[in-house]
């Protein structure tokens, strides 16, 4: 008995898996239409959406000046810049870590990326060097800068000793 373009219930069911989501689904296949590879249109829509390579997406949040190139999306609060490489599921990383990777590749396990120019939002990689962290806490030492996270508190006119 036929219904249609599509046969009974009970004949030619085809099990598939979805090539996006990975669902598995049933489909009726017809003497028209060939089985489909999606469970759903919202997955074929998706499929078609090629995923944006995390270096251009990174590249253009990046304002290029003549000496600092600045990260202007967001920041982590000790003002270092902080990227989405991933979203399912969700990798963060410091920006300098990710300009340092994709220009030099994989960072050691121990080392820091460091920053030349003492600016946490410059991503410029011949800013950035690796080093331990007794390496970065000379390097403030030697340049007068505060050892330790930087304070995020508001300094009032009168209130430092």
């Amino acid at each position: 008995m036929s219904t249609g373009p599509w046969r009974s219930a009970s004949h030619n069911k085809l099990l598939l898996k979805c090539d996006y989501c990975g669902l598995a689904f049933t489909a009726f296949p017809s003497d028209r239409i060939s089985p489909t590879r999606f469970c759903s249109i919202a997955c074929a829509n998706r499929a078609k959406r090629k995923p944006e390579d995390p270096a251009v997406r990174f590249w253009r949040k990046v304002s290029k000046t003549d000496s600092c190139w600045i990260w202007m999306a967001g920041v982590t609060s000790s003002g270092y810049g902080q990227f989405m490489v991933g979203k399912s599921p969700s990798i963060k990383a410091y920006a300098h870590r990710f300009s340092w990777t994709l220009a030099h590749g994989p960072i050691p396990d121990g080392l820091f990326v460091c920053h030349r120019c003492d600016t946490p939002r410059c991503v410029r990689p011949d800013h950035l060097f690796l080093g331990t962290a007794r390496e970065n806490m000379h390097d403030a030492l030697r340049k007068h800068r505060p050892v330790g996270r930087p304070s995020t508190r508001p300094v009032i006119a009168g209130s430092l000793p």
